[in-house]
Parts: C-alpha cells; structure tokens; sequence
C-alpha cells in the first residue's frame, strides 16, 4: 500500500471518494455517486486508442469519456507487482457504479469498459516488459472495440504457396547466389513460422540432427506427415517446437541440406539446417519474409498473426481435450495454455478447430492415438472435435501505416528515385522530401530523422556521379591527393566525402588517353630520372643512348 494508497471503505452518500495512483500515473481521481469530475489531472501523452464510439452520444457525459481515455492509456505503463491494488480500485469502482438501477444504466458502457481493463490487469504476468504489456494491452483493446485481427487461415496457406512458386525453381539450379539461398530460406521459413504457426526461433534453430529424426505419421487416409522436433526455441525446453512436414516440403527442404547448404557453409559453420550466405545460422527470417511478402504484393503476415488465427494468444475457453490438442501442435506449455484460453467462447473454440482443420485430412485420428508431451507432435494427431463452419471474422482493413510500420527501404528506394540528381545539382530541401512523402506515397508523419536519411542518400548518389568524372579525367595513372583536390576544387565539388569516394575507387580504365596529358605525365617522368637516357624536347621524345630490343628502359 505504500505505492498505492487508497481507502476501501467508502460512504458514496459523503464526500467525494480519493484514489490515489502511484508515481507512474501521477493522477488524482475524485468520485462520487453522481460520478462528476471535479479534478482529472491525468497523464494521457500516451493514450493507445481512440474513443468507442458509444462515446459520440451527447447522452453520455463528456467526464465518462475522459475517464475511458484515462483507462485507455494506464495500462501501458503498469509496474506487474502493482496489478493486484489496481484491479482492487477498479472492483470498487464497478461496485459503486452498480449499486443502482438508474447509475447502472447510465454508466453501462464504461462499466464495460472497466471490466475489460480489469481482465487486462489479470492477464499481465509479473516480469514481462512495459512493451509486451502495451501490445498485449492493444490486442485487449481491439478485442472490447470489436476490430477483427484474425487472418483467414485461406489467406496464409495463400501467402506459402506463392512463396512456393517464386522461389522453389532455386532448389533445380546448379550454382545458387547469395540472394537466391535468401528467397529460398524465406519460402522455408514461411511454411514453419506461418503453416505451422511457429516461432521464428523454431526457424533459425532447427539442427540438422533433428530434421534427420523425425516421427513419421500416417493416416486412416494414407496421408504422410513427418514431424520434426525442435529442442531450442522460446517456450520450455522440456516440450518440443514440432513442425509437421509432408512428403513433398520434408524433401525439398533434404534437397536444401544436400544441395545447397554445402556451397555456403564453412567450416565452422553451426549445425542449423538453414544458414545464411556466411554459413551462420539466419538471424533475421521475419524481416526477410516481410519483404519479400512486399515485394510479391502480399499482405504483410507474421508469425504472431499466424498463431492468433490457429487460435495462440486469444482469450477462448476450450475443455480439457481441446486444450490439450492446441498446446500439443503448438508446443505451449500446458501452464500457458491455462493461461490464455479462459474465457468460454463457444464461436471461437468453432473457429479453431476450423483453422486447425484446414491443414488436416478428413479423417482424423481418435484422441487416444495423440502423442504424449514428451514425444514429437504432429498436426494429425489434433482430433476435430466440432465440425462447423469457420467464424473467423474478415480483416479489418487499417489506416495508411507510417513509414515504421512497412518496409522502409523500399520506401526510401522509391523516393530516391523520384529526383534525378547529377554532378553539379543540390540536393532537394527537407521540405520537398516531406511533401513528395506525403502527397505521392501517403506518409503524413514523415519525420526529420528519415528525411535525413533521404537526403544522405542522393548525396552519395551525387558523390558517386562525381567521383566517375574525376576519375575518368586521371585515366593513366593514379593522381596525387593534390591533384584530385584541385581538380574538385575547379569544379566546385570539394568535399571529404567526394575526395574518399575518388581515392577508394580510382583504377586504370581503358578510355582513349589525351595525348598532351600524356606528353606531361611522360615528361614529368623524365625528369624524376625514372626512364635514364630519355629526354623530351619540343614535345618529342629522344634517346640519348641505344637500347636493345627487350630492354626495360622504365621503373
């Protein structure tokens, strides 16, 4: 109570009622019965989302409205060991709130809204980041506003076939590039991370002595799956992360370990199956699958939003058998499982068995044959336990992102190459960038860090221009640093970064040579005593002496 301190004996027919939060909020709350706002000095820098729109009837008073933006904005910043005194303000919040027909009626939408950032509270778990809370306080959020953010599971097998049909073709190549073993390292990561709604750690540290023993499976149907079990990944190491193959995908990714993977890895290269360029184990798949999905045109996904559609993370009630069904294909602990399906659902335990069914054969095998969790799992051993239509909800179709929510350098590419800059251009004002952002590509926040980044850019590219010119003006020989400073210098180009880019790039190159440079380069030469028995005079070159045919006669 020392960082929390409020009263929980309360007379709402006296004096206003005092709730004092603690130093993170800074606020100050005074309640009474008729629920006015005398005081609200609250902290709302932060607040996460916009008003529900129940809130735009005049019938609702404009205190109800700033009390929601308020319970909006808190959770994002709550210290986990505080979570218990919270949620105890906020039962007697409620309670008082209820107490009459006539308040309860008044104030059911905000009674609502308490509630869900009641369960909210519940579900923070202590030592989790202020980030993880924020983001777990938004999918909450998004669920009480009644914003869909599940995606069809049609649209995620959609996004690995097409990956499948851009990339696999590298599998039949001979000698495979950097960028190739990257595209097919996206297709595979794609099947593991959104087909099998796994992590990206699942990924990157599958061994190669575990996709070499997997559990084979076979259906009343004659279907064959191989599971693949992976030891390191997020959740507890005593569960596997399981990956279920079929015949076809178990041999591509062989063919991936015979074929490819020889000409890239080292020699102390680690032991993952997939590897990037350097023979390492890949450290990046989700950035890598989020441009190629840009690339190829297709929704943004990412592996959280594959395990929100097979049913991970959302708040559903399942019994006992199809708890236990979830957590077994998606190796979660049976601790976690209890944790996030709590509330009964009957729609959403549809939609799951649903999502899970699309993956599955028509014929399912009975519960008792499902492995134990201490052995492999596969995606065949998930009974269908309600056959229903899928009630998954359509996406719903968001706002135009910032530059931080898409891919930034394709962004950045794309301005870049609006302005045509040349050797002797400036280089377009911060301005001219901010308006071409937002007029031509729809990014209204475009802030000065990234226009900076802009602007660095097409000065290399003017950089680069003029290094060319320098260096094709000094054909023959390497010119002194005095050289190349007069000559940017003449021009008006100097610059450190231009001079670096000359002196870093200059070679010989084979354009016609200007005779009277040469005849001065020669001359010069000469005169430094570097070719004895050669003279110039009148631009001629003479011999003092008689050479042999063969002989050097130059250093």
């Amino acid at each position: 109570m020392s960082k929390l301190g409020f009263y929980n004996k309360f007379d709402f027919n006296a004096t206003p009622i005092l709730i004092k939060f603690d130093r993170h909020l800074a606020t100050t709350l005074f309640i009474n019965k008729v629920l006015y706002r005398n005081q609200l000095v609250a902290n709302v820098n932060r607040v996460l989302y916009k008003l529900h729109p129940a809130y735009a009837n005049p019938d609702i008073l404009a205190d109800t409205a700033a009390l929601k933006k308020y319970f909006d904005s808190f959770p994002s910043c709550l210290a986990a060991s505080s979570k218990a005194n919270y949620i105890k303000a906020l039962n007697i919040f409620i309670g008082y709130c209820s107490q009459t027909s006539e308040v309860r009626e008044k104030y059911t939408k905000l009674i609502e809204s308490i509630g869900y950032i009641r369960e909210c509270l519940g579900s923070i778990r202590t030592g989790l980041a202020k980030s993880t809370s924020r983001r777990m306080a938004e999918r909450k959020a998004s669920q009480f506003r009644g914003d869909s953010i599940t995606i069809p599971i049609t649209e995620i097998l959609n996004c690995v076939d097409v990956l499948k049909d851009k990339y696999i073709k590298y599998l039949d190549r001979k000698h495979i590039h950097h960028m190739q073993l990257k595209s097919l390292n996206t297709y595979f990561n794609a099947v593991i991370t959104l087909k099998n709604a796994q992590r990206p750690s699942v990924f990157s540290n599958m061994q190669l002595h575990e996709f070499q023993s997997p559990v084979r499976t076979e259906t009343s149907t004659g279907a064959v799956r191989l599971s693949v079990g992976v030891v390191d990944h997020k959740t507890a190491s005593t569960q596997l992360a399981t990956v279920s193959f079929t015949e076809t995908e178990y041999e591509e990714v062989r063919k991936y370990i015979e074929k490819v993977r020889p000409s890239f890895a080292k020699i102390n290269s680690p032991t993952t199956v997939f590897i990037n360029r350097n023979g390492l184990k890949v450290h990046n798949p989700s950035s890598d699958l989020r441009s190629r999905q840009i690339e190829l045109g297709l929704r943004n996904i990412t592996s959280t939003d594959a395990r929100h559609s097979y049913g991970t993370l959302s708040a559903s009630k399942l019994g006992p058998e199809e708890r236990n069904a979830l957590a077994t294909y998606l190796a979660h602990s049976l601790s976690t499982a209890n944790a996030n399906y709590v509330n009964i659902t009957t729609d959403k335990i549809q939609a799951m068995v649903s999502a899970i069914t699309v993956l599955q054969d028509p014929d399912q095998p009975d519960l008792t044959n499902m492995p134990g969790p201490s052995t492999s799992r596969c995606i065949d051993a998930i009974p269908a336990t309600i056959d229903s239509p899928s009630t998954t909800k359509q996406p719903h179709v968001k706002k135009q992102p910032s530059p931080s929510q898409i891919d930034k350098e394709r962004l950045y590419k794309k301005i870049t190459e609006h302005f045509t800059i040349n050797e002797d251009d400036d280089i377009p004002k911060k301005w001219d960038i901010k308006i071409l952002a937002e007029n031509n590509f729809g990014c209204s926040n475009f802030d000065d860090k990234e226009v900076r980044r802009i602007r660095a850019r097409l000065d290399y590219i003017r950089n680069t221009k003029r290094s060319i010119q320098v260096i094709s003006y000094f054909p023959g020989i390497r010119p002194s640093d005095e050289e190349i400073n007069k000559y940017l210098t003449s021009k008006d180009w100097y610059n450190k970064d231009t001079f670096s880019m000359v002196v870093k790039n200059w070679t010989p190159i084979s354009s016609p040579y200007n005779i009277e440079r040469l005849k001065f380069i020669l001359g010069k030469c000469i005169k430094k005593q570097k070719w004895p028995g050669l003279v110039v005079q009148n631009g001629i070159l003479l011999s003092k002496v008689e050479f042999y045919t063969g002989q050097i006669v130059c250093d």
